[in-house]
């Protein structure tokens, strides 16, 4: 059974600018990996705004498979 997690964090960069960062944590070989898989400007860091932006990124994932 593949086992993972998401971990979605909000961010602000040295140029003042908020990003959401989404990465993937799994198993692999026996070893636990993380891997970032999207590094995304958002306009604030509310949690609907996050939410928001995960949907875009969950629907673009799911179309271009």
């Amino acid at each position: 059974i593949p086992v993972f997690s998401l971990i979605l964090d909000e961010s602000t960069d040295i140029s003042n600018t908020k990003r959401l960062i989404i990465c993937v944590r799994f198993i692999d070989d026996n070893k636990v990996k993380t891997k970032l898989i999207r590094n995304s400007e958002i306009a604030d860091g509310r949690a609907d705004t996050i939410v928001e932006d995960f949907g875009k990124f969950i629907f673009l994932f799911l179309t271009s498979v």
